[in-house]
């Protein structure tokens, strides 16, 4: 929402201060914060590549997220599709910037 007013400075900072707590929580309790944690890698990943902001560690972020998506996915597939249907738009849209 914030990259969506126009503050994707904010909203990088937002994403990047997620990333960094779901992976601490995911690293203690896989099962119960995996989800927000890819969740948050993808949100990290598509506010970069709107902003085109260091779109390399984007797509290394994305790249996680569609992994753990994938995991997800093949446990609750109703649940977690869409997501990373999403997450792998965002992959795509990283890889034509970056020129692959």
């Amino acid at each position: 929402r914030l990259s969506n007013l126009g503050r994707r400075e904010d909203a990088l900072t937002a994403a990047t201060e997620a990333v960094d707590l779901y992976r601490r929580l995911a690293a203690t309790n896989p099962a119960a914060f995996e989800p927000d944690l890819a969740r948050s890698l993808w949100c990290y990943a598509w506010v970069c590549e709107a902003g085109d902001i260091d779109l390399t560690n984007a797509l290394d972020a994305g790249r996680e997220a569609v992994s753990t998506y994938e995991r997800l996915v093949e446990q609750w597939p109703d649940v977690f599709q869409a997501e990373m249907s999403a997450a792998r738009a965002t992959m795509t849209k990283l890889l034509d910037r970056l020129g692959h």
